[in-house]
């Protein structure tokens, strides 16, 4: 889980880093004040917060130190279990936090926390039910992703939200795996069996589709996606590396552990995140970070060394 806690020192400090001097990091552990060396989720709030969802308990850093919130068994505002799992920034300074007993909502205006997550999307026009996901969007708009019930959006300045399935039905029979919007406005989705869409949101109608990833592999399940500054989609899962897509020639290009010279340390990626100086940063699992330069076709291997 290190290399959760390195996502958040990029997000912090990417300013720091450069392509041709020294890289240098930064640790946070139980010395410094977070409750649990495993890190199961990093958020970076509207106030600059860092939030991170730990084993025992939902840390938020200010750069300097940390305030920890934790169940309390006698008060009902506290979080709900101390076991956290994923974190999502919501509308008004509220941030979805699930736990090993489910989701609660914290609110930063009063520093406590709801169960009631369903009261919770009923106030912004929402069904209930149980939600995948939660991606943030430009000009205040929120993706909530249902198991169930498809893709809805919320937009801030409306207030209100609205189902999104009609617009992108398709013949592919599984359910969308992940969405992501681009710096122009328009909506990526990725489904489960590798179909890939882009949504123009002002239209409500899908404007592209391919399935150049369905014919490259039927055996893996497409759930992570990320957009970067030059419109291009990378799309990784835990077990096949990392994907990048040109959507200007419909081309693919694979970095994997064998795909010399496009080579990742490991293929268990686990998450993706662009610097300010425009270099991909892949974190893996027991292989250390990749960072890419895709227009130079260059890749550096960082490690951790005893």
């Amino acid at each position: 889980m290190r290399f959760l806690v390195l996502n958040a020192l990029l997000l912090l400090s990417f300013s720091l880093f450069s392509q041709k001097g020294p890289y240098n990091f930064s640790k946070l552990d139980i010395y410094n004040g977070l409750s649990h060396n495993q890190v199961n989720a990093i958020l970076k709030d509207q106030d600059g917060f860092l939030w991170f969802g730990t084993l025992s308990g939902l840390d938020r850093y200010d750069g300097y130190s940390f305030k920890v919130f934790s169940k309390k068994h006698n008060d009902s505002t506290s979080l709900t279990d101390n076991s956290i799992t994923s974190l999502s920034e919501l509308p008004d300074g509220r941030i979805w936090v699930v736990t090993g007993l489910g989701p609660c909502i914290y609110d930063s205006h009063t520093e406590k926390f709801d169960a009631d997550y369903n009261g919770y999307l009923h106030t912004l026009g929402l069904p209930s039910g149980t939600i995948s996901r939660i991606v943030k969007g430009n000009k205040g708009r929120y993706w909530f992703l249902y198991n169930d019930l498809g893709l809805y959006l919320y937009t801030s300045s409306d207030k209100k939200g609205r189902s999104v399935k009609e617009d992108v039905q398709t013949n592919s029979a599984e359910k969308i795996g992940s969405v992501r919007e681009a710096n122009d406005g328009k909506l990526w989705l990725i489904y489960l069996d590798g179909l890939l869409q882009q949504y123009d949101i002002d239209q409500r109608k899908v404007i592209f589709s391919t399935t150049v990833l369905q014919k490259l592999n039927k055996e893996n399940t497409y759930n992570n996606l990320f957009i970067d500054n030059d419109g291009d989609v990378w799309l990784w899962y835990y077990t096949f590396g990392v994907l990048l897509f040109h959507p200007q020639d419909n081309s693919v290009k694979w970095f994997n552990e064998n795909s010399s010279p496009s080579k990742l340390s490991s293929k268990l990626a686990s998450q993706i995140v662009q610097g300010n100086d425009g270099l991909i940063w892949v974190s893996t699992d027991h292989g250390g970070v990749t960072l890419i330069d895709k227009k130079k076709n260059f890749l550096l291997h960082l490690f951790n060394i005893h």
